[in-house]
């Protein structure tokens, strides 16, 4: 069957990446949003870039090392061809990137908050930036001459430097100087008032430095200078990207990394255009290729600055931000409340962050800590917060002689050594910790407390599609689900026996457990919806993932398409399927959504009626997460429950500020309110709708059943929907 899709369906995985960046791009040209705000946008654009070069393109060129010949299995593309496409786009969109940031600087300078131009200073600027180098930067630096005494250094990975081209009496054309930009005895940015006290300006160390060199090397032996950021490899073993190619050289780049002691240069940015001498004895220096290169002269290499900076000045200009979002708290929940006695009132507990407060989740948490009716905690942990209260939770459930299993994954992309420092410190406290499996990510998000209440043994079940981390539930969207239904109870139990003993689940009935069962159960979901619509049934799939890429579940949707299921995706990033291909995928929509916080839940719905089935999990639809990582999804069993998930997508078919529909070239249309239309941001209206559900709530009776109030509560959104409120 999948012959007969041709790969012109497919969208190559790197460049569809790029292009979920564009749409990042595309929020901070977005004049609509505050200042800050498309500030903070462009800053995660180029952190998103850094992530990608350092673990795609850093495995496309490890890929050619090795002389891998297979093409990619969805686009038909080579490996070189892969790269040269990559390094094409990311160039093509790098004058946007420009102009975008020089826009945003200049709209900001109307506020009196002004970046400090080096090749424009006012004699103010050049006496203030004067004394400040020589007191607080100058002390700190390290400048070096390579030459056949200095041998060429390391550069750090995502560090800036500033380089130097000095003149020489010897033959060659110049000494290379260099001048590492450290950040460990000052900020990234130096911020001060202007000359009249009415604003504030602000310098960026690097081209500080760059421009006070004369004082560290004799100004007339100076050629050129520029600041120059290296991007490297991630150096990763057992890198999880590879996965997501449909070759297998796992075992061949595991020998390779082995054996380099230093991960390679695949970028290299530049402040400015510089000799070719100069930039030939960078490339031969780095091992780098031509393409490789990066020229921006209007936007700094490095925005890692704009968060500290734009924190520092967000209570002095709080129109520049969006405005707060304060979590709430689910419905018949108080703080303080006895979370365990309220799901034996009120049933399963949903919460959907950032919009609900994770305070619920710690709480059951810190109850269970000290409950004497608590036998056992059991959880898998992914990324961890600095301050973790989960763990602190943990911790102390530990020493109150509860037992305490913690499945720590090491392989946490980047955050290996954060995760390795917790895992020792719940070891310390009596934990047992486990470490992941060889081969595998333990990506799930499960957490297991057992009761034992008289001769009955009690299952309180957490299911989510997010980090145990308070940081990223005020900056996510995910959804997280306690129940205490003990079927669902026992079968999470099961999965962490079979982790225990190092093995996977390979059945279950409420759950879906990769990497033995999940992508199979999927399928067969699938091909049901195929058969309904066969039959001239109702069909139907609604999907909401961070990303598309596995070839077999696209070739399962194609199937779908063709047999006339109705197919809607919300996929925030990766989504190598083109929809609206007439003969193909036309019954397919596509749609992404990129907006204040950063959409992260997947849910997962298969038909209609009687046959309709609500997962939500951790799992996305790409080879690593079926095949190589422990993932787990539940279904949705309570009714009040499912309903909520349904307004959700409801609030999201509506969108038209945020959403972006793909095309059948695999491009993405920004939507807009028609003349008529009311703007609807999905993510302003799902807090208003958790807001105006929490206000609304009554504790259910015998007069107001929990399905009751809910069919009541969904008639008023469907006129909160249209306006009428």
């Amino acid at each position: 069957m999948s012959s007969e899709i041709p790969t012109s369906l497919f969208v190559n995985r790197e460049l569809s990446w790029l292009g979920f960046n564009e749409r990042v791009l595309e929020a901070a040209e977005d004049d609509r949003l505050p200042l800050f705000e498309r500030l903070r946008f462009i800053s995660i654009y180029g952190s998103n870039l850094d992530e990608f070069f350092m673990v795609r393109v850093g495995g496309l060129t490890d890929a050619l090392m090795l002389g891998v010949e297979e093409i990619d299995g969805k686009s038909g593309m080579s490996i070189e061809e892969q790269l040269a496409a990559v390094y094409q786009r990311v160039r093509e969109l790098l004058p946007r990137v420009e102009t975008c940031y020089r826009d945003i600087i200049a709209e900001l300078a109307k506020y009196d908050i002004h970046e400090v131009d080096m090749a424009n200073l006012t004699p103010y600027d050049e006496d203030y930036l004067t004394r400040f180098f020589d007191n607080n930067v100058a002390p700190f630096l390290s400048p070096q001459i390579i030459d056949s005494h200095h041998p060429f250094p390391y550069f750090s990975n995502k560090e800036q430097f500033v380089g130097i081209a000095l003149d020489t009496n010897k033959k060659r054309p110049f000494d290379f100087g260099v001048i590492p930009v450290s950040y460990q005895n000052y900020r990234r940015y130096h911020i001060f008032e202007n000359e009249s006290k009415t604003g504030y300006k602000y310098v960026l160390m690097a081209p500080l430095i760059m421009h006070f060199t004369h004082k560290l090397f004799k100004r007339d032996k100076i050629k050129e200078r520029f600041v120059f950021r290296i991007t490297r490899n991630g150096d990763l073993k057992v890198e999880e990207a590879l996965y997501d190619q449909d070759i297998d050289w796992r075992q061949q780049m595991e020998q390779l990394l082995n054996k380099r002691k230093r991960s390679q240069a695949v970028r290299l940015q530049l402040s400015q255009d510089i000799s070719q001498d100069l930039q030939d004895y960078l490339m031969q220096k780095l091992d780098i290729e031509p393409r490789a290169v990066m020229i921006a002269e209007q936007v700094p290499a490095s925005l890692s600055h704009v968060y500290d900076l734009t924190g520092e000045l967000a209570e002095k200009y709080p129109a520049l931000n969006y405005k707060p979002m304060p979590p709430i708290m689910p419905p018949g929940i108080k703080p303080g409340d006895s979370i365990i006695k309220k799901l034996d009132d009120q049933g399963d507990i949903f919460l959907a962050y950032p919009y609900h407060s994770m305070k619920s989740f710690l709480d059951l948490l810190d109850e269970a800590a000290v409950d004497p009716e608590v036998t056992s905690i059991k959880i898998t942990l992914y990324r961890i917060a600095s301050g973790s209260k989960v763990a602190q939770a943990l911790i102390k459930a530990a020493e109150n002689g509860k037992s305490v299993i913690v499945l720590v994954e090491l392989k946490a992309r980047f955050d290996e050594e954060h995760n390795i420092v917790w895992s020792k410190r719940l070891e310390e406290a009596g934990c047992s910790v486990l470490y992941g499996m060889e081969n595998y990510k333990v990506h799930s998000k499960i957490c297991l407390i057992t009761r034992r209440t008289g001769r009955k043994v009690q299952h309180i079940t957490q299911i989510g599609t997010g980090n145990y981390n308070e940081k990223t539930a005020r900056q996510y969207t995910d959804f997280s689900l306690i129940t205490q239904d003990q079927k669902i109870g026992e079968e999470v139990s099961r999965v962490f026996q079979t982790l225990q003993m190092g093995a996977f689940v390979d059945s279950s009935q409420h759950l879906l457990v990769a990497p033995l069962q999940m992508k199979s159960r999927f399928l067969d979901f699938i091909d049901e919806e195929i058969a309904a619509a066969e039959a001239g049934k109702p069909a139907r799939i609604i999907l909401k993932l961070n990303g598309l890429s596995h070839k077999d579940m696209i070739e399962a949707l194609v199937r779908a398409s063709q047999a006339g299921v109705d197919i809607t995706l919300y996929v925030r990033g990766i989504c190598c399927l083109r929809a609206g291909v007439e003969g193909y995928t036309e019954n397919i929509k596509v749609k992404s959504m990129v907006g204040r916080f950063l959409e992260h839940p997947r849910i997962y719905i298969f038909g209609y009626g009687d046959r309709e089935k609500i997962f939500i999990g951790s799992a996305d639809w790409m080879t690593r997460n079926l095949l190589y990582r422990v993932e787990v999804a539940v279904q949705i069993l309570d009714p009040n429950v499912r309903n909520i998930i349904m307004d959700i997508l409801s609030i999201l078919a509506e969108d038209n500020v945020l959403a972006r529909v793909a095309l059948p070239d695999g491009s993405y249309k920004r939507l807009y309110p028609g003349q008529n239309e009311r703007p609807i941001d999905s993510q302003y209206e799902q807090y208003a709708y958790f807001k105006q559900r929490t206000n609304q709530y009554q504790p259910p009776t015998s007069k107001n059943t929990a399905s009751g109030h809910q069919d009541t509560f969904l008639g008023r959104l469907l006129a909160w929907l249209k306006g009428d409120r």
